[in-house]
């Protein structure tokens, strides 16, 4: 069975305007993951909302992407992905990626990877690296308290 889910994200600025918007900026993300064999497939509708509604702009981001387990801890990941044009200064763009990840406990991983433009509005090279730390497992504690 596949498997279905939202976010939704703020963010709040911080830094110069260079870097950003500027304003406060939305972001209500859906999700849907299926494996298929070892490989895992992602598809994920990302509706981007830049600005107070004084002055709102918006754009919708693409994303698919898969990955395969090389070792028990180890995985490879590709992705393609883009976003429609924001604004007049921000154009649509897509670009691609390809990482690893490597799980050092239970509820700590930790990626690197590479970001390749594809598109002439996309940037053109970057590096990333970061780490995901699960603080609790929501569902279990629910579970355990008798609330599901």
């Amino acid at each position: 069975m596949p498997s279905f889910g939202i976010f939704y994200q703020v963010k709040i600025p911080s830094a110069d305007n260079s870097l950003g918007s500027g304003r406060v900026d939305h972001s209500l993300a859906f999700l849907a993951s299926k494996d298929l064999g070892r490989v895992r497939v992602d598809f994920n509708v990302v509706p981007f909302i830049a600005g107070s509604p004084a002055r709102l702009n918006h754009n919708t981001g693409f994303v698919l992407s898969d990955s395969v387990a090389i070792t028990r801890k180890l995985s490879l990941l590709t992705e393609a992905y883009g976003y429609t044009r924001l604004d007049r200064d921000n154009p649509a763009f897509s670009s691609a990626m390809a990482g690893l990840t490597y799980q050092l406990s239970r509820r700590l991983i930790v990626d690197g990877g590479a970001d390749f433009g594809v598109s002439h509005a996309a940037p053109r090279r970057r590096v990333f690296a970061g780490f995901t730390y699960a603080i609790t497992n929501v569902f279990s504690r629910a579970a355990r308290s008798g609330v599901m």
